[in-house]
């Protein structure tokens, strides 16, 4: 059986790259690749390609990647999430003479990126991996309708971006102002990088992999937003919580939350408990059961990870990160 060693109980941060059918996507990773050695960074890519023929995965082996997987055949956001999960454990738990120091995975143009952040943040991956950063390429020289039969996948794709990559500006024409209001409307908060060829300032990407912690157990500084963008925030649990005051804080999640997960430790049940919620009309649904860690787990600290679209990390913190859920006196 695998164990992990000190080495490998800081998730593995992931850098997501999604965005629209054709906007440049396998470029934009080609470009990231290079970037990545020459800030002697060792990335493996992970390539998930819709059809049967793996197409972009023979592209990147051009950029010189050293470690290239490839999901084809489906999709990894639902019919590739056992492959997705195997080849994000076999990566998170090698030995650190092999182990990567981030993970690119470009995902289908059809992946929902809220589906592949729920595969990533599953219960045997939760200790191993974090997505660190999630990038959306679009066409500026498309418009960006969110109304037709993929207008609900777009919005998610651009919506939970922490970066959008604007491409093909250089035959756009007129159109690039249009396209960059029509993103700025869904997302406000992202950064914004027009480009052409996918060529453009990447440390805005890299930014949230050199942070010690998670990047949503930052500072809690008074003067930042109050509804920041986040699409994940983690809320460390590291002692065991009353499990009514535990039934309460979740009650009271607002729809800005879709899911949350995490293990946490209940007083009065042994051992770790996995907990699983879901948002939707009318209040969330939400799920309690003991867990066994996988052998190559380690043992994780308590915490919970929210994942929705404009999550209100202060306030979820103070509700669940403190001391709310801790035994009544």
């Amino acid at each position: 059986m695998r164990n992990l060693t000190k080495n490998h109980r800081k998730p593995l941060p992931i850098v997501l790259v999604a965005g629209f059918l054709g906007a440049g996507k396998t470029t934009l990773m080609r470009r990231l690749i290079g970037d990545a050695a020459r800030r002697e960074l060792r990335p493996a890519v992970i390539v998930n390609e819709f059809g049967a023929a793996a197409v972009d995965s023979h592209i990147l082996q051009q950029a010189d990647a050293e470690l290239i997987a490839a999901i084809s055949g489906g999709c990894a956001c639902c019919s590739g999430q056992d492959d997705l999960r195997e080849t994000l454990i076999e990566l998170a738990t090698r030995g650190a003479s092999t182990r990567p120091s981030v993970i690119l995975l470009e995902a289908s143009g059809l992946a929902d990126p809220l589906l592949l952040m729920d595969a990533v943040t599953s219960a045997e991956l939760l200790p191993l991996v974090r997505v660190a950063s999630l990038i959306a390429v679009a066409d500026a020289a498309r418009p960006l309708d969110f109304g037709d039969e993929l207008g609900p996948l777009l919005r998610r794709q651009v919506q939970l971006a922490d970066v959008i990559v604007l491409n093909k500006t250089d035959i756009a024409g007129e159109m690039i102002t249009q396209s960059a209001a029509a993103l700025r409307a869904v997302n406000p908060r992202a950064d914004l990088l027009p480009s052409v060829q996918a060529e453009c300032d990447l440390t805005p990407i890299w930014a949230a992999l050199y942070e010690d912690t998670p990047r949503d157990l930052g500072s809690l500084a008074e003067n930042a937003a109050p509804h920041a963008h986040y699409h994940t925030v983690v809320c460390p649990l590291p002692h065991p919580v009353e499990r009514a005051r535990l039934e309460v804080a979740l009650g009271n999640l607002g729809p800005e939350v879709w899911r949350a997960k995490g293990f946490v430790r209940v007083r009065g049940l042994g051992g770790w408990q996995l907990l699983q919620y879901t948002g939707g009309p009318g209040g969330g649904r939400w799920h309690l059961a003991p867990f066994h860690l996988p052998a190559y787990a380690p043992e994780p600290d308590g915490f919970l990870v929210f994942i929705g679209a404009a999550l209100d990390r202060k306030q979820l913190l103070r509700e669940f990160a403190g001391t709310k859920l801790l035994a009544m006196i």
